[in-house]
């Protein structure tokens, strides 16, 4: 087997105290340690720091441990200064919530060795939830979520699901296109995925869970701002890829466009679900900020009108009304679409 390249473990902290130690608990259970492990706290007023010092009484004397302290910029501006503290050659990322699988670094990291191309190698994870209970073993397949991805329409057609946690990523790609996007808190992987992609580095999966992911109602998903950074992500990836009618290519209008109105409807559908009233109009003024500028047709303004009044939306949801032939319009255009590739029909 070919030297492992160095490899940097990163953990970036906030308000992390209930379920840090078992992360780093998980980092120092390694089969092949890393070259060194950077923790971040961005501006923790909890007993984050606390815990992980005692977490790291047990760490062996050959690992290089740095501790960063930083004021409250956000996970992606953690991650980032982490990143530009990192001497290794590879960055393996793992959220404070999460835990790594004994061979995680190995397996990750072996492709490197023998691939300077390779910008990222990623791997199938298993889902916990808050007690750390199993919810879904291997949750890429379980979901059938497509890998590897070959074309920059794999990467916006649907949620890549790649998480930093299950990847490790190589330092120079990184820092050559710039590291996570620190405004967006939602979207922010996905986003970094497919500047990678189309900076010209490749990608490697390896189909098996390496590491586990927990959901819990703290998650960062489920928060609103994660529904503000869709809006921002559509913005980004438009930038990169913005419509070409002239060689028949709707990457933002046919494409992103449709999976990001499917999911912010998806959560309008829940709010409702649960009498949540003002988060629903809060998912209906995403909405709104998603069409922006697009020029898009597919929610009629009287559509768009319902939405802002949770109420009557409601009684059209129990009727299969307007949400639900939304999403039935939604699920026709991407089927359209798969069957035309990347030129409108």
């Amino acid at each position: 087997m070919a030297e492992l390249p160095t490899v940097s473990a990163i953990i970036p902290i906030y308000n992390g105290a209930r379920h840090l130690a078992a992360a780093i608990t998980s980092v120092l259970a390694q089969d092949v340690l890393p070259h060194e492990l950077i923790l971040i706290d961005d501006g923790s007023t909890d007993r984050s720091e606390e815990v992980a010092r005692a977490a790291l009484a047990t760490a062996p004397k050959q690992l290089s441990i740095v501790m960063i302290n930083q004021k409250n910029a956000g996970q992606s501006a953690a991650r980032n200064a982490a990143a530009s503290a990192a001497s290794g050659e590879l960055l393996a990322f793992l959220d404070q919530d999460d835990a790594w699988y004994p061979s995680h670094i190995r397996r990750l990291c072996q492709p490197f060795a023998s691939d300077p191309a390779l910008g990222l190698c990623y791997a199938d994870f298993d889902e916990i939830d808050d007690e750390g209970s199993y919810v879904v073993r291997g949750f890429l397949r379980a979901h059938t979520v497509k890998h590897p991805r070959s074309s920059v329409v794999d990467w916006i057609s649907s949620d890549s699901m790649v998480l930093p946690t299950a990847s490790v990523v190589r330092a120079s790609a990184f820092a050559q296109v710039g590291g996570f996007d620190a405004d967006l808190i939602g979207y922010e992987d996905d986003e970094l995925w497919i500047r990678l992609f189309r900076s010209g580095w490749t990608s490697h999966y390896i189909p098996r869970s390496l590491s586990v992911f927990r959901v819990h109602a703290g998650s960062s998903s489920r928060r609103a701002t994660f529904r503000e950074s869709r809006a921002l992500f559509l913005e980004r990836v438009a930038a990169m890829l913005p419509d070409a009618p002239e060689l028949r290519r709707y990457y933002v209008s046919d494409v992103l466009l449709p999976r990001l109105l499917r999911a912010a409807l998806e959560d309008y559908r829940a709010e409702l679900r649960m009498h949540r009233v003002d988060e629903a109009r809060s998912v209906a003024s995403s909405i709104d900020r998603l069409l922006a500028g697009t020029g898009s047709r597919f929610l009629s303004r009287s559509e768009r009108w319902v939405l802002h009044n949770p109420r009557l939306a409601r009684v059209a949801l129990r009727g299969r009304h307007v949400l639900l032939t939304l999403l039935d319009k939604q699920s026709d255009l991407e089927a359209r679409f798969s069957r035309a590739g990347s030129g409108r029909l």
